[in-house]
């Protein structure tokens, strides 16, 4: 069986949860297990709220650029028809003056 690398780490994740939990039992010890706790409870929402200032700052900023990306799609879409349609009206007037000017040809033949 190849291992590929979303199958690692999908094992090293459930490894490391199973390990906190045996630790947070004191399967590991008491040391062990009373370091986890003061992890949890002081060092861990510290993460989560610089994570959280992180997220309100990025997601923002993410969504605007994602809105002018998508106004400026837009805008090069309407040009690009616009250009289509001229050129359409272009060939279009060129065939009536070809078919017009054969027209004449025939006529003085």
């Amino acid at each position: 069986m190849k291992m590929n690398r979303s199958n690692i780490i999908i094992i090293a994740i459930c490894v490391l949860v199973y390990s906190v939990i045996l630790a947070s039992f004191g399967i590991f010890g008491s040391t062990i297990q009373n370091g986890l706790f003061y992890f949890f409870k002081n060092i861990l929402p510290i993460i989560g709220i610089v994570i959280g200032y992180g997220l309100t700052i990025f997601i923002p900023i993410r969504v605007f650029q994602a809105l002018e990306r998508n106004k400026q799609i837009k805008a090069d879409i309407e040009n690009d028809k616009k250009l289509q349609n001229h050129v359409l009206k272009n060939k279009e007037l060129e065939n009536n003056i070809r078919n017009v000017l054969n027209k004449e040809d025939t006529l003085y033949d």
